[in-house]
């Protein structure tokens, strides 16, 4: 089948631009780490344009999918890579699992870095909302009622004392 024959190249289109996400991910960690906010800011147009390739390969991907759903009679949500490599036999079968196996290995790998980039990220964050808070007086956080029926606001607690 020709769609089949088309799938393999665009997996391994994909799996190249999942290999750059990673290593691109670990530039940017080690930017954070660093402090290269230049460097950084770099790298997240690259990280565009690797998101801009990346919605082409899937867009391409989806019609590949409907083509295969379409000669096998299936929906297109049906086809999957585990399944065709399931189906098919050979050769193909062979190379189809090899390259879901690489998709799932980069996924997770990716995912991974993602949950490490938010935990170096978050604790910078937090610091430069509380500086922003002190340098320009927090706003009201929620309100309660005191005994008396007053509205009371409530700071949260920030690095440095203010008088409000």
């Amino acid at each position: 089948m020709k769609a089949l024959d088309d799938l393999l190249p665009l997996l391994d289109e994909e799996i190249e631009l999942l290999q750059k996400k990673l290593l691109l991910m670990e530039e940017m960690q080690r930017c954070v780490r660093d402090g290269k906010l230049g460097r950084l800011e770099e790298l997240l147009l690259q990280e565009g344009h690797l998101e801009t390739g990346s919605a082409q390969v899937e867009r391409r991907r989806a019609q590949l999918r409907e083509k295969i759903a379409a000669c096998a009679g299936v929906e297109p949500g049906e086809v999957t890579l585990g399944r065709l490599a399931e189906t098919c036999e050979g050769p193909i079968a062979i190379a189809l699992g090899d390259r879901r196996e690489r998709l799932l290995f980069l996924t997770q790998q990716l995912r991974e870095k993602s949950e490490a980039m938010a935990r170096i990220i978050r604790p910078a964050l937090e610091v430069g909302n509380r500086l922003l808070a002190a340098m320009v007086g927090e706003a009201p956080q929620g309100e309660t009622y005191s005994s008396c029926g007053e509205i009371r606001r409530a700071r949260l607690g920030g690095t440095f004392h203010h008088s409000a």
